[in-house]
């Protein structure tokens, strides 16, 4: 917050989904609140914000590829460029992502019958109906749409974020000076394939189309009396594989490396589906007719990524498919951090090793509330630290290094929540 006599903190935020949406509606909510209240030096030191989003509308994640936009959705706006697949869903049950301050009575009518899981259009309205219902100009007065974000770094001198956009309509760069910078483009910001993956296929000349599953712009003419592989068993399996037989796939053979969303479908709409348990693609043969799998476990750690689908190798192939027409990669996502330079980035280095945690001999816990009832605590020997670890990061969002770079937000358990 700036000082009586300053002018307001100027905030950038990369990224106009569900995390930078939410950031400006909180905002906005306070700035109503003061309005109330008749603060006025509260009102002219709230900071100035501006979103760039390189889409031409707001949503991230939840808006769909062109060919799914139908005339008069939350979609439709001019120059669409979404990455998610029409058949979309949320992760958990809706009671669980109901916000406080709009409840789904209040955008969808009391008393209407809403699924469990709500699909991607309705959810996107919903997250829009919620942002503008208190403020109707809302994206006008936050939002710069069509404006992707090209570099950002922290110029010493002036204490202040360089941040260099460039215009999709008429390619103009535009160098900018904020104060604080917020990274809110999303973990699904990417599609991902690994190189290793990738290697099988096309080391192997597959002639059939692969995508990632993001990719679903000719979805029924890839799938439609085709038979096809989505390799990977999570969310992006399940929602294709029930489309492709929508759709009047002939059949769809998913490859899970470990057991996940699939594995705990026990029964799949007219048999149609076969779920290869603990396989990965490992070699693709015979002239590309023919794709080998061999089990996780055996490849884990064994082969490197320029070894795999070569042809050679000791690997022992587990099981075979042929004639596949299509391969779709359902392997995740990355985050989108080119934009940031590589000072701003070690913010995020995460470390999937356990750490060790040695502690010394002689330590004792210092006083605290509770060492007064629970007396000194002695450490267990073996204290380590398991899971995704982000030491640049304090509560898992600001940057240690530079607390005026904030990440919204950069690891938690279901993405689509976000």
């Amino acid at each position: 917050m700036a000082s009586p006599d300053s002018s307001p903190l100027t905030v950038a935020v990369i990224g106009a989904g569900p995390a930078g949406m939410f950031f400006c509606h909180a905002l906005e909510r306070h700035r109503l609140e003061l309005i109330e209240k008749n603060d006025e030096t509260a009102l002219a030191n709230l900071p100035v914000v501006t979103v760039f989003e390189r889409a031409s509308g707001p949503g991230g994640v939840w808006r769909a590829a062109p060919s799914a936009v139908v005339e008069g959705s939350p979609d439709e706006t001019k120059g669409i460029d979404g990455n998610m697949y029409e058949a979309l869903w949320t992760n958990g049950p809706k009671e669980a992502i109901e916000f406080f301050d709009y409840t789904f009575d209040d955008h969808f009518g009391t008393g209407l019958p809403l699924p469990v899981y709500m699909p991607r259009r309705d959810i996107l309205d919903y997250v829009i109906g919620r942002v503008t219902k208190r403020c109707p100009e809302f994206f006008e007065k936050y939002m710069t749409f069509d404006t992707g974000v090209q570099s950002v770094r922290f110029v010493e001198e002036s204490k202040r974020f360089e941040i260099v956009t460039k215009q999709r309509n008429d390619g103009r760069v535009t160098t900018g000076y904020y104060d604080k910078c917020i990274w809110a483009a999303g973990m699904n910001g990417r599609a991902m394939v690994p190189i290793s993956l990738k290697n099988v296929f096309t080391k192997g000349n597959f002639p059939g189309t692969t995508r990632h599953s993001s990719d679903t712009s000719n979805f029924e003419d890839d799938v439609k009396g085709k038979r096809i592989l989505l390799v990977g068993g999570s969310y992006s399996a399940e929602d294709l594989a029930l489309v492709a037989i929508k759709c009047g796939v002939a059949k769809v053979f998913v490859s899970a490396r470990h057991a996940n969303v699939v594995n705990w479908t026990s029964a799949w709409p007219y048999d149609r589906v076969e779920v290869l348990e603990d396989v990965v693609p490992v070699r693709v043969t015979e002239g590309g007719r023919c794709i080998q799998f061999a089990a996780t476990e055996s490849v884990e750690g064994v082969l490197k990524e320029d070894e795999v689908g070569d042809g050679d190798g000791d690997v022992l192939v587990q099981t075979k498919l042929r004639d596949i027409d299509t391969v779709i990669f359902c392997t995740g996502y990355s985050p989108s951090l080119d934009m940031l330079s590589d000072e701003l980035r070690q913010a995020v280095n995460k470390h999937d090793t356990p750490v060790e945690l040695p502690v010394p001999k002689d330590w004792k816990m210092s006083p605290n509330e509770l060492s007064g009832v629970l007396g000194d605590i002695v450490p267990d020997g073996d204290t380590k630290v398991t899971g995704c670890i982000y030491p640049g990061l304090y509560c898992d969002s600001i940057s240690i290094q530079n607390p005026g770079m904030m990440f919204m937000k950069f690891e938690f358990e279901n993405p689509l929540f976000g």
